[in-house]
Parts: C-alpha cells; structure tokens; sequence
C-alpha cells in the first residue's frame, strides 16, 4: 500500500508494487511483507541518485525508511530491492519524476 508519499509493498518471497518520488524529495517508504527481522534485512534502491536512510523493521510485516532523492538525478525507474537474511529477495520499480 502506498503511504505518505511512497510505500512498497513488499514480502521478500511475493514482491512488491510500485511507488514514486519528486527528484529533490525526501520520501518516507512503508514496505509490507513478511519475514522481515529487526537485524539483517536491507533495502536498496539501484539505478543512482536515490539514497535510503533510517531503515527501521518495527515488526516482522513491516519496513519503514526514507528515501533521498537528488534533485539532479535522471527522471525514470529505479529498482527498489528488499534482502532478508537468509537472503530470499523481493524487487519492484520506484519512479522519480
């Protein structure tokens, strides 16, 4: 579900749906899922110009952290990827436009 500004949805074994962000943005992300533990697992966004911050598992359902997102960088999609540590993975698009 998508929440204040960007959220993914996301269970390292299902994916997750898409979210977005202004270039210059600080984006708050609420990623959903399961198996997530408090030590371990990751988020990252590839593709550049978006940083994520504050990554925070409040429950084994839940992720929230921040994405930063450079006011210079290159409109378009980015890959938002999710790793848990037995290193199951779940990946979707995050847009900056």
């Amino acid at each position: 579900m998508l929440e204040t500004g960007g959220a993914v949805d996301c269970a390292p074994t299902t994916g997750a749906t898409a979210a977005l962000g202004a270039r210059g943005a600080t984006v708050p992300v609420t990623l959903t899922g399961s198996g997530f533990t408090q030590t371990g697992t990751s988020v990252t966004v590839q593709g550049g110009g978006v940083t994520v911050s504050n990554v925070v598992a409040t429950s084994d359902t839940t992720i929230t952290a921040t994405f930063t997102i450079l006011s210079t960088t290159t409109t378009g999609s980015r890959t938002v990827r999710v790793t848990n540590p037995n290193a199951q993975t779940a990946t979707r698009t995050f847009t900056v436009n």
